[in-house]
């Protein structure tokens, strides 16, 4: 994977060591790796399209109610990390033994993705969000049509002086859509969010037409809304609200 690329060359036994050669009773070390996609869909073609990746070191010691924190985007100034957040705690006797890491499995939030969506080509994410705009401009009264599509894959490894690891692999997609109806000077909006903690199969599910056409109808609907009645209304006070 993504994150095991980022640990390969990383004295991990080493860099405990070091971190608690002041007397720190314990300390962790923490990897992550993000990548994140977004397209803007606007005035009828794609307006915006970012990609990132973002890759980033904690390295965390404590002592009794002390904690020194500190952290890096270059793998190779762990060691210097290592030493300064070990000169922020003075402990007692300091040391770690020979770390036997175990994979620990804890209980997680499930997923609902049987593939990661980076897995996929970016055609299909961006097929997704035109599908949606041309649903939203089916009807005559659709003046503007906004669709935004987000994700983002984060893996994390997490290793401790104990010798226990944990790895993790969170993953987000969210689809928004948004539509302004006009008719007779009047101007309405209708907005309609998908997805959460899923991958793009959420969006092969919940089609991109169905998010776009609840949009529509929201704003459509609105345009067809009463006033608010006006004037003198009773109101009612209690102590017990």
């Amino acid at each position: 994977t993504l994150i095991l690329s980022m640990l390969k060359n990383i004295p991990v036994e080493k860099i405990f060591r070091t971190a608690l050669s002041s007397g720190g009773e314990f300390a962790e070390l923490y990897a992550e790796r993000t990548v994140s996609t977004s397209i803007l869909h606007e005035d009828k073609k794609l307006e915006r399209v970012n990609t990132g990746i973002d890759t980033g070191y904690g390295l965390r010691v404590l002592f009794k109610d002390k904690t020194a924190y500190g952290f890096t985007n270059d793998p190779d100034k762990l060691m210097e990390v290592a030493a300064v957040v070990g000169k922020n705690i003075r402990g007692g006797h300091s040391g770690v033994g020979a770390l036997k890491l175990q994979d620990q499995r804890v209980q997680r939030l499930k997923v609902q993705c049987s593939r990661t969506q980076f897995d996929e080509e970016f055609e299909q994410k961006a097929d997704i969000v035109k599908r949606a705009a041309s649903e939203a401009w089916t009807h005559n009264c659709i003046k503007q049509v906004q669709v935004t599509w987000r994700d983002m894959q984060r893996e994390i490894f997490v290793v401790n002086s104990r010798g226990i690891e944990e790895k993790d692999l969170r993953i987000d997609s969210v689809m928004l859509v948004l539509v302004i109806a006009e008719k007779n000077d009047l101007v309405q909006t209708g907005y309609e969010p998908a997805g959460g903690n899923v991958g793009i199969e959420y969006f092969l599910r919940k089609t991109p037409e169905k998010i776009a056409k609840a949009a529509t109808e929201r704003a459509l609907l609105m345009l067809k809304a009463r006033h608010s009645p006006r004037g003198a209304m009773p109101v009612v006070i209690s102590s017990s609200a």
